[in-house]
């Protein structure tokens, strides 16, 4: 963390970047680690990526999410009169793809796999 505090507070005086505006129009990464301290974490990181974030099962559960997150918000975009009342109110304002991207958004992954079974099981109670 100091490496990171350092490092970050000496790209800030050498680019005179000394308000926030100046930070986000910078064209640069201003956040970083020391080039000792990232050369040192990027055996961590391949291990994590080959070994974590990447791992079989990881990517499995990623598609299935992505694929019924989509099978959802195709469906509450098909047929909008789908969602709670309170949430197609808001459709007077706004366009259908913004109402349920928010809407999906607000979910509980628990949530929205129930939420999946009730719309796309049969045997399952709507």
């Amino acid at each position: 963390v100091t490496d990171v505090i350092t490092t970050t507070d000496a790209q800030l005086s050498h680019h005179h970047l000394n308000s926030p505006d100046a930070v986000q129009l910078h064209s640069g990464n201003v956040v970083s680690y020391s080039e000792e301290v990232a050369a040192m974490t990027r055996p961590l990181k391949n291990f994590l990526y080959q070994r974590m974030y990447r791992h079989y099962r990881v990517m499995r559960m990623q598609a299935k999410a992505e694929r019924f997150i989509s099978e959802l918000f195709n469906a509450y975009v098909k047929e909008p009169r789908m969602l709670p009342t309170k949430t197609q109110e808001r459709l007077a304002d706004l366009p259908v793809e913004r109402v349920v991207v928010d809407y999906l958004a607000g979910m509980t992954d628990r949530y929205a796999l129930d939420e999946w079974e009730r719309l796309f099981n049969p045997y399952q109670r709507a």
